[in-house]
């Protein structure tokens, strides 16, 4: 649980900086080399240990991931796949009674659920950055690149593509000059956005716990 927390706020606010694509990189990496070292404790504090690092890269990845998703949708798209996308979450806790029945031995449970996440690394060859982000730093040809990547394969028409870009990398400018860079100590500022914050705080906790 702290592994998850700790990640939600790092990796949020380090992902709006240098790009989703790169902190889902790093936590699945780090998902991956903690989770297949947590059948190999000698203790339970380096169990403890590991298994923190192991949450903290899930976590960052799934939220940073789910950010990632958001971005890349259309509105007409966003609730449904929104919500199919923890549909894995769900299956897994279902198999997890079973394959637990099945290997007994926790580590060997460890390892079932953690050996096959390398498979992720293909993820580097594949994951694409968001366009709205890239857009928002200001890298306007790496977007422009990647819209019309991605338009060709969908059999889009991208001829105003540019021109449509332009005036979007024109209004974003304007809302940058006029704005500050938020943080997570924002939502605490107000009194209704502290009471709704808190309130979401602890229905998480509560969830969570129920789930584990």
């Amino acid at each position: 649980m702290a592994g998850f927390m700790v990640a939600v706020f790092v990796f949020g606010s380090l992902s709006d900086r240098i790009g989703r694509r790169p902190v889902i990189l790093v936590c699945l990496a780090i998902n991956v080399v903690f989770g297949v070292a947590i059948p190999f404790s000698t203790s339970y504090l380096m169990f403890t240990f590991l298994r923190f690092f192991s949450a903290l890269g899930a976590s960052g990845g799934f939220t940073t991931g789910f950010v990632l998703l958001m971005e890349v949708l259309g509105p007409a798209h966003r609730a449904i796949l929104g919500v199919a996308v923890n549909l894995g979450w769900s299956a897994a806790y279902v198999l997890l009674g079973g394959l637990g029945w099945l290997l007994k031995d926790w580590t060997y449970i460890q390892l079932s659920i953690s050996v096959p996440c390398v498979a992720t690394v293909l993820y580097w060859w594949f994951l694409p950055e968001s366009p709205r982000l890239l857009l928002t730093l200001g890298k306007y040809d790496e977007a422009e690149m990647l819209l019309r990547k991605a338009m060709t394969e969908n059999g889009k028409d991208i001829s105003d593509l540019k021109t449509v870009l332009e005036n979007l990398m024109v209004q974003i400018k304007k809302e940058n000059a006029t704005k500050t860079r938020g943080t997570a100590l924002d939502l605490l500022k107000t009194p209704n956005m502290r009471k709704k914050t808190l309130n979401i705080y602890l229905c998480w906790f509560v969830t969570a716990l129920y789930i584990i």
